[in-house]
C-alpha cells in the first residue's frame, strides 16, 4: 500500500531531524534546497532574510560551537500537516 504524501513528509522528517542530531553540517544542508528562503525572527523584533549559502555557513558554525559535546535536539512538534496547495508545512520548537 503506498504512502499518503503525509507520512511521506513524516519520514522525511524523521531522517532530517536525524540529520541535525548528526552534528554533520554538509548533511544537513543536503536536506535544503538550493532555493532555501528562510526568515529568521530575532529577539529585537527585528528579522533577518537568508538563503541556502547563508544556512550552509551557519550549520558548519553551529556545529563548530558543540563540537565534542555531542548536543541531542528535542523536537516539539507545533503542527505537521498538508495544505491545499499539497505542500507539507512543520511548526516545531
Amino acid at each position: 500500500m503506498p504512502l499518503t504524501l503525509l507520512e511521506e513528509f513524516q519520514a522525511f522528517l524523521n531522517e532530517y531531524r536525524a540529520c541535525w542530531n548528526s552534528s554533520n553540517a554538509e548533511r544537513m544542508t543536503s536536506h535544503h534546497s538550493k532555493h532555501l528562503k528562510v526568515r529568521w525572527a530575532n529577539l529585537e523584533n527585528t528579522v533577518s532574510d537568508w538563503g541556502y549559502e547563508e544556512a550552509k555557513r551557519g550549520w558548519v558554525q553551529a556545529y563548530q560551537q558543540y563540537q565534542g559535546r555531542n548536543p541531542e535536539w528535542l523536537f516539539e512538534d507545533v503542527i505537521i500537516e498538508i495544505n491545499n496547495n499539497e505542500e507539507a508545512v512543520a511548526v516545531f520548537w
